[in-house]
C-alpha cells in the first residue's frame, strides 16, 4: 500500500483485516474485486475493518483502494507464499520462481484442506504464467483453481467468475475458441446470476472478440 493510495488517505494500516465493503461481507480477495468494480452510483462507500481486537468503519472514496489482499494463510503456507512474493520482486535467471513457491504453497493448502486459499494461489500462479505468455502453463494453473472453486460448498461467485474468464482467456490466446466461448459463457452465467454487470459486460466482450476473430 503507497502513501498517496485511496486505502492509505483512508486510514487503512498494513495488517487490517477487512469485513465488508459497502455492507457486503468480503470473503476473498476476489470478492473486494468484484464489489471495487461493480458498486455504482455511489461518491463513498462504508468499509468495515478489524484493527487487533477493533472493529473501526470508514469512508472512503467508490473504487480501487490501491491495496494488495490476501486470504488467511497457515505459518507453513504463508512462508512460502512470501518467499515467492521476494522471488518476484527479485527475479533471477529462474522468471517462474514465484510461480514454483506459489504451487507448491497451493498444495500445501490444499493438502491442510483450506481448498479456497489453494484456488487462490493457483490463480496466483496463472497470472505469472500470463504475464510471460505462457498460456498452457496458465490454463492449467487456473483449471487448478476452479477444480477447487466449484467443490465449495459456499460459492465464492466472484473467485470463480475471475477464474472462468481467466480460462476463457487463455484458452483464447491458445486458439482454443470453442473452449473460450464455453468458458466466457459459465463467467456470464455466474456474474449474471451475482449482479456483476461490468463483469457480464467483460464476459459479452470475450465472447465478442471470439466471433470477431473466428
Amino acid at each position: 500500500m503507497t502513501t498517496d493510495s485511496i486505502a492509505a488517505k483512508a486510514g487503512l494500516k498494513v495488517g487490517d483485516r477487512l469485513l465488508s465493503y459497502d455492507g457486503k461481507p468480503l470473503r476473498s480477495p476476489a470478492t473486494l474485486q468484484a464489489w471495487q468494480q461493480n458498486t455504482f452510483e455511489k461518491l463513498t462507500v462504508e468499509l468495515r475493518l478489524r484493527r487487533g481486537d477493533e472493529t473501526l468503519t470508514l469512508n472512503v472514496p467508490l473504487g480501487a483502494l490501491g491495496i494488495e489482499v490476501r486470504p488467511d494463510l497457515s505459518a507453513a503456507v504463508l512462508k512460502l507464499y512470501e518467499e515467492g512474493r521476494t522471488a518476484q520482486a527479485n527475479p533471477s535467471r529462474d522468471s517462474n520462481g514465484a510461480g514454483t513457491l506459489w504451487t507448491a504453497a497451493a498444495r500445501a493448502a490444499q493438502k491442510a484442506g483450506d481448498k479456497a486459499a489453494a484456488a487462490w494461489l493457483y490463480a496466483r500462479v496463472g497470472a505469472i504464467h500470463e504475464s510471460l505468455r505462457q498460456w498452457q502453463a496458465a490454463r492449467a494453473a487456473h483449471a487448478a483453481a476452479w477444480e477447487l472453486l466449484k467443490e465449495s460448498k459456499e460459492p465464492d461467485a466472484p473467485a470463480q467468475s475471475r477464474t472462468l474468464s481467466a480460462l476463457g482467456r487463455c484458452s483464447q490466446s491458445l486458439n482454443d475458441f470453442p473452449t473460450a466461448s464455453q468458458w466466457y459463457e459459465q463467467a456470464l452465467t455466474v456474474d449474471t446470476a451475482a449482479g456483476l454487470q461490468m463483469w457480464a459486460a467483460s464476459d459479452l466482450n470475450g465472447l465478442a472478440r471470439i466471433i470477431h476473430e473466428q
